[in-house]
């Protein structure tokens, strides 16, 4: 369904539940400063990532910054997790779309006032387009937020809208 294999993910989802082995799954990014505020990231055997700052932050803008990156995970890990549910579901899924905001409170970060250091007012919008009834994919929407890793990591944050 949705070109997911539902098969596998079923099975990877009884191992976690009766092989106390297979209840943890482990993730490491190996980072290697280059110059500057350019790093590279190598996550797994795919190419690296180059992260770096833009030039507010100093930098020369060759990347993709650790904020973005973060909300990139972010979405991505909402994105993959509603496609997977969807797909548990038999629902078929024709269109998806979504898009992540938040900012940093350049004062606070700077120490020129108190405040909050991390992102804020984190926001998800999606909208989807399947073949099954709107309260049908509100269910999935919500299941999905409440299964998401990384939005769970980043809770009480994030606030998703559906469109």
């Amino acid at each position: 369904m949705n070109n997911i294999n539902v098969e596998r993910l079923s099975a990877t989802s009884e191992a976690a539940k009766n092989t106390p082995s297979s209840r943890f799954l482990p993730f490491s990014v190996n980072l290697t400063w280059e110059d500057g505020t350019r790093n590279r990231a190598v996550i797994r055997d795919f190419s690296s990532l180059t992260l770096a700052e833009p030039e507010e932050f100093g930098g020369e803008n060759e990347g993709p910054n650790p904020v973005e990156y973060l909300l990139t995970g972010a979405i991505s890990c909402f994105s993959i997790s509603l496609e997977l549910i969807l797909s548990q579901r038999e629902i078929k899924l024709n269109a998806y779309h979504a898009t992540i905001e938040g900012k940093v409170d350049m004062a606070a970060f700077f120490g020129h006032i108190d405040g909050k250091k991390g992102v804020q007012g984190i926001t998800l919008h999606v909208s989807v387009d399947a073949d099954a009834p709107q309260n049908e994919i509100q269910d999935a929407i919500h299941q999905t937020w409440r299964q998401s890793i990384v939005l769970n990591t980043l809770k009480p944050t994030v606030h998703v809208v559906s469109e």
